[in-house]
């Protein structure tokens, strides 16, 4: 009996063919038969049992591909069967070596040898016959039968196939986000059909580009499996958005996947955050941000995620960075040195501005650290943005409180002792 999974085999087809097996059988009839006297009677059966157990002892059983390995022995096994069948239907003597007595008188021996002559050629003539047919079976099987199996397209990872090509085509007229967590293997077919694509791929749980009154459809597809907290992310962000859950076949090397679609339009709103304008030329937007609260003790960190929004779309690797300006520091001056910054790619990396498209909005997360003998007090914030290596601040276009030199002041933090 064959493996029925679609996956390893032809459902119900047994490792060998009928023309096959009757050699099979035949090699078994010789190993029984020459157990004592030959090694190989006795390892060639050995090998096979050997082989078989890890498929009988395991569930699925039979499963195609652990037996692979008895694979090698039984077909040595077919071999000899047909080598000594065919042996044992010739008389002793004849075959090739049938020639061999050629000097002999030729008239004084046709008579008796051709009969044998004739048995040995149709013998030859019959063994490649079977050879022919069992090649015409398997191909028959493997290329007009097998395409057919019901269920073969779903036992081949055919669910994150049909996503990914789905996908590819929407995100050439929309925002199309699919996620990729980065401690694990990535989707086999994700990983192959996707490079190249318009599709933006990352950890949503280093970061989560959002939308902001796009005029296309906007769709994410999570990896709930490995990222439980993203879907209610986006149902928050989006609650007129349409969710579908994908449980894809067992075989597909896929977990549960979950599609969040944001109609055209979508606006996103976070309730949490503190209200604070600036733009930045050519095209980045300061909606707001949150942070761990505004005071903090010295030694200690300030949690802060900053939310921006892309007007258009880039092709350059900003660097933005948050300055810590000293407690003297006046609304008319540029303030040094600074107290502590950050400067880095936006969302740690993940994100950064070249992949940023129009309507989307990032929100950009980070800790920053005050040193322990950090004077108690009011230290005001700004943020603001340049390019590497060059160090060129972009252009700040407008602010609630905008500094000299392209810095915008988002808030106040309060430090006080340890």
């Amino acid at each position: 009996m064959g493996d029925f999974n679609p996956r390893q085999n032809l459902p119900g087809r047994p490792m060998f063919d009928w023309i096959q097996s009757a050699g099979l059988g035949a090699g078994g009839l010789w190993a029984i038969r020459n157990f004592r006297r030959s090694a190989t009677a006795r390892e060639l059966p050995a090998w096979v049992m050997l082989m078989t157990v890890s498929s009988l002892v395991t569930d699925d059983a039979p499963q195609f591909e652990r037996m692979i390995g008895a694979g090698v022995p039984a077909a040595a096994l077919v071999a000899i069967g047909w080598v000594h069948g065919m042996g044992r239907l010739l008389p002793h003597g004849m075959g090739m070596p049938l020639l061999h007595g050629i000097g002999m008188p030729l008239l004084h021996s046709m008579g008796r040898l051709l009969p044998w002559v004739r048995r040995e050629w149709l013998l030859r003539l019959g063994a490649v016959l079977l050879l022919i047919s069992s090649l015409a079976l398997n191909a028959y099987d493997y290329f007009v039968r097998y395409p057919r199996a019901p269920g073969l397209a779903e036992a081949f990872t055919h669910t994150p196939v049909r996503l990914a090509r789905t996908l590819i085509e929407r995100a050439q007229t929309e925002a199309v986000f699919v996620e990729r967590i980065t401690e694990a293997e990535d989707v086999y077919a994700f990983d192959f059909l996707f490079p190249g694509t318009p599709v933006r791929r990352l950890d949503f749980r280093q970061c989560m580009p959002l939308a902001d009154g796009r005029a296309t459809r906007t769709t994410y597809l999570v990896l709930a499996e490995r990222d439980p907290q993203s879907v209610g992310s986006l149902a928050r962000a989006f609650p007129s958005a349409t969710i579908t859950r994908i449980k894809p076949e067992g075989a597909s090397l896929m977990g549960q996947a979950v599609l969040v679609e944001a109609p055209p339009g979508a606006t996103w709103h976070e309730d949490a955050i503190a209200t604070v304008s600036a733009r930045f030329a050519p095209g980045i937007k300061l909606l707001g941000y949150w942070w761990s609260g505004p005071k903090v003790k010295a030694g200690e960190s300030l949690f802060l995620t900053v939310y921006w929004k892309a007007e258009a779309d880039f092709s350059t690797d900003f660097t933005t960075f948050l300055h810590v300006l000293p407690r003297q520091w006046h609304g008319d001056a540029i303030a040094t040195p600074l107290i502590a910054q950050r400067d880095g790619q936006p969302c740690q990396g993940f994100y950064p501005t070249s992949q940023w498209r129009a309507g989307d909005v990032i929100p950009d997360g980070f800790a920053i650290t005050f040193p322990s003998n950090t004077p108690p007090g009011d230290y005001p914030l700004a943020v603001g943005w340049y390019s590497y290596p060059s160090l060129e601040r972009l252009t700040l276009t407008e602010a609630d409180q905008p500094l000299p030199d392209n810095r915008a002041v988002i808030g106040t933090l309060t430090i006080s002792a340890p």
